[in-house]
């Protein structure tokens, strides 16, 4: 991939921006059945935060280890503790625990239709660049963490 090509290619953020954007779309424009009745649609708010959290404390991961949080940009540290002993994405984790709970905030099932949108578009878009740059940077201690930790859970 070109530095071209990467620097065109919208960011994670984005998409999980238009993630958001396409459910709301759905529920607005085709809500379906209401699966959810006030007030448990409010436990929506549970994953939001978490999701909204990991995403927030894994960037202060990068911060402190002065590495890019950004994809395709070449890292200079291997971050392999914290939320990262448990997955080798938690920023996209916790991006997708906010479209989960935006889901069901939204009470209703059409929004629900798309929930695996987001995962597979990371996973095909931007993990299998971001982990051959890790091997390609790291190769043996990139390999140990492989073996180790699952790419998502």
């Amino acid at each position: 991939m070109t530095d071209t090509e990467t620097k065109k290619r919208p960011l994670p953020p984005i998409y999980l921006l238009g993630w958001l954007v396409a459910m709301a779309a759905l529920r607005i424009l085709l809500p379906g059945p209401r699966i959810l009745a006030p007030p448990y649609e409010a436990w929506g708010a549970l994953p939001i935060i978490v999701g909204i959290l990991m995403v927030l404390y894994c960037a202060s991961c990068f911060r402190a280890r002065g590495t890019t949080i950004k994809p395709f940009q070449e890292s200079e540290a291997l971050i392999t503790n914290h939320l990262y002993a448990f997955t080798r994405n938690p920023i996209y984790l916790g991006m997708t625990l906010i479209g989960i709970g935006a889901a069901i905030m939204m009470a209703h099932l059409t929004p629900f239709f798309l929930l695996p949108a987001f995962p597979l578009i990371i996973n095909r878009r931007f993990i299998p660049a971001e982990e051959a740059m890790l091997e390609a940077r790291f190769g043996a201690a990139w390999h140990q963490y492989r073996q180790r930790v699952r790419r998502w859970l």
